[in-house]
């Protein structure tokens, strides 16, 4: 996400044990899979998400390819 320009929420997968205790307050969980944690917060998101300990942070809430379907 620090390379790939704004998104409305990120998406951390496989989220490491503790990982939600570690998340400052500014920082909301939105979704939950067994495969990830969908997450929105203020400008300091994806900072805030790799401090608390993501080995991953992508985008999520973006229409991508899925707007130029009929």
């Amino acid at each position: 996400m620090r390379l790939g320009g704004p998104a409305p929420a990120a998406l951390v997968p496989w989220p490491p044990d503790g990982f939600l205790g570690r998340l400052p307050a500014a920082v909301a969980l939105t979704g939950a899979t067994p495969l990830g944690l969908t997450l929105e917060g203020g400008p300091t998101l994806v900072a805030d998400l790799y401090a608390a300990g993501a080995r991953l942070v992508l985008p999520a809430g973006l229409d991508g390819c899925l707007a130029w379907l009929p």
